[in-house]
């Protein structure tokens, strides 16, 4: 009686070994077959934010109907391998590729979709597993504060002699007749550089945006620093303010940002809208806000203007506002540069010449234009 006692415990010893090995397996076929639907999750998304994104580029470039159902197609289906989708007008939800599009439009959104056969999980009796993927892409309300240098050396560039080697053979001020005297030996160059070239390259910034959408204002600095136009979706009045812009004076950085940003969370910036400052320099701050803040006359070097500076990025960032920064010409300081853009979440460029700045603004719309938004 003992013995059998022993064979049954031993049986069903085996029963539950032979359970739990069933159980470990089907745990082992699943996450095999479910581990493939992310994966097939994660590429449905990325098919449906490419498509919104190529539509939405489309969209905002005047593309027609049929080009922006072609492009949300080949981005979907040809490059991220979609097996159906649907792509719509927002808002309203208008279907892309009815051959119209809507004149309130705004973005695009699209859902991706595909079905793949189980490998396993077919014992369980599911044989196929959907993946979907949603994304809109398009444009969101833009609040935009350029901020442009008119300090004094915003005019050295009319001087062939760059950088301006300064007394005794080339006598300051940078003027026309120091800069052609027979000692500095110079030509002068009209309308005066960069300034003409910065206020044609922001005026070409302001006509790039939809004033349905977007409002743009100006701040600028020399020795202080001033609010030259509220926000507004009136560019005229946007661009008729940069026309004004005089070059004279030191560097006071910091105010030009703080301005802006004192603007952009004013009763004038909207609550649904991304916040940008297109901060502008060529040279270095010298000036501030706060005593301490400055150094006497305009030096090339001023560590507590370079403070205060990051401390005004500090605090952009702080109330959600992203700051591309533009270095232009062999003073600009770009280590300073690189940090505004890094504490906001923006970039820093580099301008070689006031003729590069056209090129440089085209590129920080390319980028804040267009963007996911679902």
């Amino acid at each position: 009686m003992k013995v059998q006692h022993n064979r049954r415990e031993a049986g069903q010893s085996l029963i539950l070994v032979a359970l739990g090995l069933l159980a470990l397996l089907s745990m082992l076929v699943l996450a095999i077959d479910f581990g493939l639907a992310y994966s097939e999750r994660r590429r449905m998304q990325n098919a449906a934010d490419a498509g919104a994104l190529a539509g939405a580029w489309l969209l905002a470039n005047g593309g027609t109907d049929a080009e922006i159902a072609a492009a949300v197609r080949e981005y979907t289906v040809n490059q991220n391998g979609a097996l159906t989708y649907e792509a719509r007008y927002l808002p309203g939800n208008q279907a892309v590729g009815g051959g119209s599009v809507p004149s309130t439009a705004s973005g695009i959104q699209v859902t991706a979709r595909t079905t793949f056969p189980t490998i396993f999980a077919g014992v369980l009796g599911i044989n196929s597993i959907s993946a979907v993927g949603v994304a809109g892409g398009g444009f969101s309300p833009l609040d935009i504060m350029l901020v442009m240098d008119r300090s004094g050396s915003m005019d050295d560039d009319s001087c062939s002699r760059k950088p301006y080697p300064g007394p005794p053979s080339c006598p300051f001020p940078i003027n026309q007749a120091n800069c052609t005297s027979p000692s500095c030996g110079g030509t002068w160059f009209l309308p005066p550089q960069p300034i003409t070239d910065a206020k044609e390259a922001a005026k070409a910034f302001v006509d790039m945006n939809n004033p349905n959408l977007t409002r743009i204002g100006l701040a600028s600095y020399a020795d202080n620093y001033t609010l030259n136009q509220q926000l507004t979706s009136n560019f005229a009045a946007v661009r008729s303010s940069i026309d004004g812009l005089v070059a004279d004076g030191c560097t006071n950085a910091p105010g030009g940002i703080a301005t802006a940003r004192n603007e952009l969370t004013g009763p004038r910036g909207r609550a649904d809208a991304l916040r940008f400052i297109v901060f502008l320099t060529d040279g270095l701050p010298n000036q501030g806000i706060l005593p301490g803040d400055s150094c006497s006359g305009c030096p090339d070097y001023c560590l507590a203007a370079k403070n205060a500076t990051r401390r005004e990025a500090t605090n952009a960032a702080n109330n959600r506002i992203v700051i591309y920064a533009i270095g232009l010409g062999e003073k600009a300081d770009m280590a300073l540069m690189q940090d505004i853009a890094n504490i906001t979440g923006g970039e820093a460029f580099y301008a070689p010449t006031s003729a590069d700045l056209l090129d440089i603004y085209q590129a920080i719309f390319e980028r804040i234009r267009l963007r996911l938004i679902q």
